[in-house]
């Protein structure tokens, strides 16, 4: 998940600031040194695993793994002042995460098939552009886009199939599935725009950069929000 990217290379204006946040030299460990988006992903975890027996029983344990890997590679971009390479690694194991969840929700073969191979060519793009193209220094915005595009998709397709066979009881607001699509889907869309259209901005609008980040992180907190919501919306265990 991308938050804020740094600019690692002029010549290839490509790059987002990933965390401008990054404290300086000899600034002590504070309680509110971390971006406010930051603090809905580690109150996601908590929740995540405070509830963990409810998040098993309704098939959603990916949820927990997604939370918890953004939380570390949140953090550790937040203190790592080159930290393009980080969201080059990061991004790949996410889009996985997230294909896993569906492919656990999804009831149709055909669809299961459709997003194995989604998933597959999008890793095939994401070695060549590492390996060939941008590199692993320079923000791969170009393999970030394919996989939002990829998660928009599947989100899709999951909210279609699952209106198609439960009507409109999945758009109950006690559904926590709803959730957790609407925020993934709300979240992803916006970051293919934003990324999509980066160079642009860069080289034509460059005063807009600082608006893109602030809604960036917005789409995070609202992300994180919608998965708050659905954790509290899983039916509790008995004992």
């Amino acid at each position: 998940m991308v938050s804020v990217v740094e600019t690692l290379n002029l010549r290839r204006p490509i790059a987002f600031i990933l965390n401008n946040h990054t404290p300086r030299k000899g600034s002590s460990f504070t309680l509110c040194m971390f971006p406010l988006f930051q603090y809905f992903i580690y109150l996601a975890s908590l929740l995540c695993i405070l509830r963990i027996r409810a998040i098993r029983n309704a098939g959603v344990l990916s949820l927990l793994v997604f939370c918890v890997f953004n939380s570390i590679v949140e953090t550790i971009g937040y203190f790592t002042f080159k930290n393009s390479w980080l969201y080059n690694l990061s991004t790949p194991m996410e889009t996985a995460i997230i294909s896993f969840l569906y492919l656990k929700l999804l009831k149709s073969d055909t669809l299961k098939k459709v997003l194995l191979v989604l998933f597959w060519v999008y890793i095939a793009a994401t070695a060549i552009n590492l390996s060939l193209i941008q590199g692993l220094w320079i923000f791969n915005n170009y393999t970030y886009v394919f996989s939002c595009l990829i998660i928009v998709l599947l989100t899709c397709l999951f909210e279609f199939e699952q209106i198609s066979s439960s009507g409109s009881s999945f758009l109950s607001l006690r559904n926590p599935l709803f959730w957790i699509s609407a925020g993934i889907l709300v979240f992803y869309t916006g970051s293919f725009f934003i990324m999509g259209f980066y160079n642009i901005l860069v080289k034509r609008f460059p005063n807009l950069l600082d608006g893109n980040i602030k809604i960036l992180r917005s789409l995070n907190i609202i992300m994180y929000v919608s998965f708050i919501i659905s954790i509290l919306c899983l039916p509790k265990v008995r004992k």
